[in-house]
Formats: C-alpha cells, sequence, structure tokens
C-alpha cells in the first residue's frame, strides 16, 4: 500500500514538529547521514553516504505502508539553564 496522495496530518507540540518527509528535506538528509557521527549509531547508513542515496531514500519512503516523519525541535530543551544547547559536541551546520 503506497501512501502517496495521503493526507498525513503534521503532529504538532510546543517543542516540537512532525510531518511527512518531501523531496526538498533530501538536502538536510544527506547532510546528517554523511555526518559519521550519526552514521556511526546506525545500522543502516553507510558512511560516506553515496550521493543520491539521501534523494532515494526520500522516494522510497513515500511507497510504503507506514508514514516516515521529518521532526523539528520549535524550541531547545536543556537540562541546564545555564546551557543552551542539548549536544555534548559541536552541532551539525547546514
Amino acid at each position: 500500500m503506497s501512501l502517496a496522495g495521503l493526507e498525513q496530518p503534521d503532529l504538532v507540540t510546543t517543542r516540537l514538529r512532525l510531518r511527512r518527509l518531501v523531496p526538498a528535506d533530501a538536502a538536510l538528509v544527506h547532510l546528517y547521514a554523511s555526518d559519521a557521527r550519526v552514521a556511526t549509531m546506525t545500522t543502516s547508513i553507510p558512511h560516506p553516504n553515496p550521493e543520491g542515496a539521501s534523494e532515494a531514500f526520500v522516494q522510497r519512503v513515500h511507497s510504503l505502508a507506514s508514514p516516515f516523519w521529518q521532526g523539528r525541535l520549535e524550541r531547545l530543551i536543556s537540562s541546564s539553564p545555564t546551557r543552551s544547547r542539548i549536544w555534548a559536541s559541536s552541532p551539525i551546520r547546514a
């Protein structure tokens, strides 16, 4: 069963927005998937990430029966009121 053409609502909270992946997300998917720190935490992302792999992934998720979501933090979450980051090392920059 394909989800192509079906309406998939966004899920929104005060701190997070989840929405369906769209082709325009492929560049950011590639950016994160190409980072060795991300790839080493998965069993399915090759490193280095081959050209075209992220575009193929985004296209493939549209043919699956279960939805994939793109997530974005609306506000930063911090365990310390004096720190404005949630990561221990430098963030990935676009």
